[in-house]
């Protein structure tokens, strides 16, 4: 009896402890489940954050004097000093970066590092790098120095704002894509920004420039300060009116000999030819019909030779020397050799106009821009954090 009791109890243990043992390994496949699917939620969830630009618009990738910058608003400031440079330097030839091509692999020049004496490749990346923590030191410094003074937006720059907002949103639709998209790819600030962000972006760039337009309006001369200021620089301040034309050299032919010596000899023709023509001005009418005996269609309406109140500080570099001798007179005329062949010139006028507004226009400006380059340079340098990463380079 004992016997086949002990049996049946073996048997029974065995059976609980199989039991067991598979609901252990339930578990166990249980939680690995878990985790598996734990980890391709987090990476999910995180591939999403990252695809919708949260980070980019969130994190903070540089601070400046305790203003922090998200991805989206560093490329921003970047963008507009890209844009506004490619705008202005391709119209008069200079280079620009290659836009299809990443900045840091396009060398621009060199320059020898003073501390290791090495070569040292400067990089279209660097010139905008520099550039952007530039501007975006400058508005911050403005910034901060906008808040000390408790100066705020008024309810009419505010709208102001909204209306360029709106503005955005009716070309976004008539473009019929988002106006985020219109943000970013339209008008070029970078893939990363929003509306929100742009918001926030203008609303901190208004209270820097518009505190820094207020204090330039506060600066103050005494007519002393300008009377000075006149007296020393009247040549580039008052305002040149005179009469000119030009006789053109005429360029030799490809098959010629000597081309330097013939081109001599055609600027030297030319020349003559303008002095025979001066000696017949005596006055403006004499200007004008000189200029119509040498080029009557083009000269044919009375004024097309008069350059009229020529700020001095504007003056043709060959001209200004002869415009602004203190013995010229109104009717004097001369021939001034120029790069196309001889130019002659007629005295019509000089007139210091209204130059208290011009020169307390002037000493305003230099004073700000001293103001505004002091504020800068007091201005922390940027510090980057780890999440610079995030940025969109170019």
């Amino acid at each position: 009896m004992s016997g086949m009791f002990d049996s049946k109890t073996d048997k029974s243990k065995r059976k609980q402890e199989r039991a067991q043992k598979e609901e252990r390994a339930k578990k166990k496949v249980r939680s690995i489940s878990i985790w598996i699917t734990s980890v391709f939620l987090l990476l999910f969830l995180t591939a999403l954050i990252a695809n919708s630009g949260w980070l980019q618009r969130t994190l903070p990738v540089v601070s400046i004097d305790g203003v922090d910058f998200s991805a989206a608003e560093y490329e921003y400031f970047f963008n507009s000093q890209l844009i506004e440079y490619v705008n202005f330097y391709s119209q008069i030839g200079y280079p620009t970066p290659d836009l299809n091509r990443p900045f840091s692999s396009q060398v621009v020049d060199v320059f020898v590092d003073e501390e290791t004496g090495e070569m040292r490749d400067i990089t279209w990346d660097d010139i905008f790098t520099e550039t952007t923590y530039t501007s975006m030191r400058r508005i911050t410094g403005l910034y901060n120095e906008a808040k000390e003074n408790d100066f705020a937006l008024t309810d009419e720059d505010y709208a102001a704002l909204d209306a360029e907002f709106e503005a955005i949103r009716e070309e976004a639709k008539n473009e019929n894509i988002s106006a985020d998209a219109f943000l970013q790819f339209y008008l070029g600030f970078g893939d990363n920004i929003n509306m929100r962000v742009y918001k926030n972006i203008l609303e901190f760039v208004a209270l820097a420039e518009l505190y820094s337009e207020y204090t330039r309006s506060n600066f103050e001369y005494t007519d002393a300060q300008i009377d000075e200021y006149y007296e020393e620089n009247a040549d580039s301040i008052d305002l040149f009116s005179y009469r000119t034309f030009t006789v053109a050299y005429q360029t030799p032919d490809d098959d010629v000999e000597d081309m330097e010596a013939a081109i001599e000899q055609a600027k030297s023709d030319a020349h003559d030819e303008a002095l025979g023509l001066e000696e017949t001005i005596s006055n403006e009418d004499d200007f004008i019909s000189a200029a119509q005996s040498y080029d009557e269609e083009r000269f044919a309406e009375p004024d097309s030779t008069l350059v009229e109140d020529w700020r001095g500080s504007s003056l043709s570099a060959d001209f200004a020397e002869w415009l602004t001798a203190p013995e010229r007179r109104a009717g004097d005329t001369t021939v001034i050799e120029v790069s196309s062949g001889s130019a002659i010139l007629l005295f019509v006028s000089r007139d210091n106009g209204d130059y208290r507004e011009y020169v307390d226009n002037i000493l305003r400006s230099d004073s700000h821009s001293a103001w505004v380059r002091d504020i800068t340079d007091a201005t922390g340098m940027p510090i980057r954090h780890f999440a610079f990463f995030l940025v969109n380079k170019r």
